[in-house]
């Protein structure tokens, strides 16, 4: 098995090769920086099964990058990898070549159902983008209440004062200007 890893970031760079690497000994990892080096790269390794590819490079965008591989290998498979959780963005990626969308904030268990969906040939559809297809389906009409709140939960039921929604912790959302507080003692540290 042979996988590109397109990043500009060393450090992701080389945390994904040692996440692979130990999940999958025996293959061949090929890096880019850029994604002119990852399009220069599908020529002489033909054999690439899999690109797990940064979608804001220093030089030109993932969508570009599909869009160019698509051009050279009609058939790779790519995963999109990014700091993004903008719905839009998954979406077009996807529709233009990707099978998947690997948010960097997931846990190594979800980037590797991935990995796996993807060299399948299966697509992967985060979370987040399955929601928002799912809004866009019904039309915007999802009760968020009764959807994602658990029946009975205080933040499900809007703030009784507002009849806002109350945030996560079940209390009705700051309305007021924050004030630092004043240091009462002063320290030579």
């Amino acid at each position: 098995m042979k996988i590109l890893i397109v990043d500009d970031h060393p450090l992701i760079l080389e945390g994904l090769r040692q996440l692979l690497m130990g999940r999958y000994p025996h293959a061949q990892l090929v890096l880019a920086a850029t994604g002119a080096q990852a399009i220069d790269l599908l020529v002489p390794h033909r054999d690439i099964d899999l690109v797990l590819l940064d979608y804001k490079l220093p030089d030109i965008t993932g969508l570009e990058v599909l869009r160019e591989f698509a051009r050279v290998r009609a058939k790779l498979a790519v995963l999109v990898v990014s700091g993004s959780t903008n719905p839009h963005l998954m979406q077009q990626t996807i529709n233009a070549g990707a099978l998947g969308f690997v948010l960097k904030s997931d846990s190594i268990d979800e980037m590797f159902k991935a990995v796996e969906l993807a060299l399948r040939g299966d697509k992967y559809i985060p979370g987040t983008l399955q929601a928002f297809q799912l809004l866009e389906r019904s039309g915007g009409a999802i009760d968020t209440r009764s959807t994602f709140s658990p029946a009975g939960n205080s933040a499900a039921r809007p703030d009784e004062r507002t009849n806002e929604p109350r945030n996560c912790a079940g209390t009705a959302p700051f309305r007021g200007n924050y004030q630092k507080p004043r240091q009462r003692h002063s320290s030579p540290f």
